[in-house]
């Protein structure tokens, strides 16, 4: 998930291919687990899409967020908020037939983000980790207890873009809700 969010989306960006980003980010958000508002660590593609990867490190969650805040300041594309599509049930992998708003998918992924902040504070926990796959804690408990300074970091520069990104579509209770958790 991470590597389509990244690589391809700055490429397409710099290449001002930016219908091609706006169906990627579709395809992305339309994987969202229904139930939990995550993502799968990855997942494959047309006859392939019911292979994916039901569990998730703790910075996959921001990736989708960080691709569509970089869409919107390239594109200005505010339209994108409204558009209709699926999520994904966790155990079928199946879409749902329900469909919701790209702005509410966003909303339902950041009260993932803030439920899973570190008692206290506006940390994300670490949870099932972060890129560097080889730092997982020997005490399990810990994954709820420690903090990610990468996904932090990442986090608090997608809530800045969000932010900036509410404000141009007048969206002004999320505008300071991102701030705020900022």
């Amino acid at each position: 998930m991470r590597d389509v969010c990244q690589g391809p989306i700055e490429l397409f960006l710099a290449t001002r291919h930016y219908t091609t980003i706006k169906a990627i980010l579709l395809t992305v958000f339309s994987h969202q687990y229904e139930d939990t508002a995550d993502w799968p660590q990855w997942f494959m593609f047309d006859r392939f899409v019911h292979i994916q990867h039901p569990d998730s490190h703790g910075d996959i969650i921001v990736w989708p967020l960080k691709a569509l805040a970089l869409y919107l300041e390239a594109t200005n594309d505010l339209s994108i908020l409204e558009v209709k599509i699926p999520y994904t049930d966790q155990h079928t992998f199946a879409f749902t037939p329900q469909e919701s708003t790209l702005l509410q998918h966003i909303q339902y992924a950041i009260d993932a983000i803030e439920a899973r902040f570190i008692s206290g504070t506006a940390l994300s926990s670490y949870g099932g980790g972060d890129w560097n796959d080889t730092l997982q804690p020997a005490d399990a408990a810990m994954h709820e207890r420690m903090a990610s300074a990468w996904t932090v970091s990442l986090t608090y520069q997608v809530f800045q873009q969000l932010a900036q990104a509410f404000q141009r579509a007048g969206l002004d209770h999320e505008r300071n809700r991102m701030r705020h958790l900022a």
